[in-house]
């Protein structure tokens, strides 16, 4: 019964299989690549893209009877890279202007999103990284005061300008800050839960960049957003997670329901969200509703929480 419930909620019945097709040429991010989609044998629809030099490709196979609904197979051109695994559950769905391709394993969890969109993903990962960016900082060992809003920043008052760095089209977080700046050169921000660990360093023959000392330490100066009100309006797609422990991750996860008032049980969480002050806790739970990004980025954090290898690869 459970299962049948799942799998009722994943795929809305419907006869018309031929009106639930993707349509061809329709591009969808994944938080690292534009997948471009085509139609194939008996209604599928091939999705696609080149990467680091690799052809990058899967099919969706209508769910018989159901609309909206695919299950992820392997294509049939040997030399194409499977992106990801086969028998996944794909689900398209609305919701908040977007639509977002769903992906579930085999454990009804959400593993991964993919949005359609008509940027090119460059755009696109600038834009969400720009988001997280967002905010007011200081540096943790002199005080010095730092913004960062939409590729101008402010340090100590004065006007920085700078640029993102991109690997394969996707923002891999560097910024290059322009000459005259006391900020001058190449800089790679790791976020953290209290701010970022911001790297000097330059970019080798590989176009890589390379760290060439010590980090400083920026330190959320706005007590009053929240250290993820990001998480509350971009998808936080996997690219995004990995860059995060899973105990800070937690947090960021609880922050989406903290901002709708949610009381929390657990007494760790229940003492930290009390101590900010955009804390405002509701008289129950009953009635509190996220938004669809919400809804989208609690199961994807979920998720990223659930690999007992995901801190292995975090730099946070």
């Amino acid at each position: 019964m459970k299962k049948y419930l799942l799998l009722s909620l994943l795929c809305a019945a419907s006869a018309n299989l031929m009106a639930q097709g993707i349509p061809s040429d329709s591009k969808w991010y994944d938080g690292w690549n534009n997948y471009v989609a085509s139609n194939w044998d008996g209604g599928s629809t091939l999705m696609q893209v080149i990467a680091e030099g690799e052809k990058l490709e899967f099919v969706l196979v209508p769910v018989d009877g159901e609309k909206d609904c695919f299950i992820l197979e392997k294509s049939p051109d040997a030399d194409a890279v499977l992106s990801y695994p086969v028998g996944l559950v794909v689900k398209r769905v609305r919701g908040d202007g977007l639509e977002v391709l769903c992906l579930h394993d085999g454990n009804d969890r959400l593993v991964g999103v993919m949005a359609n969109t008509r940027m090119p993903a460059r755009v696109v990962s600038a834009l969400n990284m720009n988001t997280r960016l967002k905010g007011s900082y200081k540096v943790d060992s002199t005080g010095d005061s730092v913004v960062i809003d939409d590729g101008v920043g402010l340090f100590n008052g004065r006007k920085v300008y700078f640029k993102i760095d991109y690997f394969n089209d996707m923002a891999n977080g560097v910024l290059k800050i322009d000459s005259g700046s006391p900020l001058e050169g190449s800089w790679e921000f790791v976020p953290t839960l209290s701010g970022f660990k911001v790297y000097p360093g330059s970019f080798g023959q590989n176009a890589t960049f390379q760290r060439t000392g010590e980090p400083f330490i920026l330190v959320d100066a706005d007590p009053g957003s929240g250290r993820f009100e990001f998480a509350s309006k971009i998808l936080v797609d996997n690219a995004c997670l990995k860059s995060y422990k899973k105990s800070t991750l937690r947090l960021m996860r609880n922050e989406i329901l903290a901002r709708h008032g949610y009381v929390f049980e657990d007494e760790d969480l229940n003492e930290y969200f009390r101590k900010q002050p955009w804390y405002k806790p509701a008289q129950s739970n009953d009635g509190i509703e996220l938004s669809f990004i919400e809804k989208l980025n609690v199961k994807l954090i979920e998720n990223a929480e659930s690999d007992p290898e995901h801190d292995t690869y975090v730099d946070e």
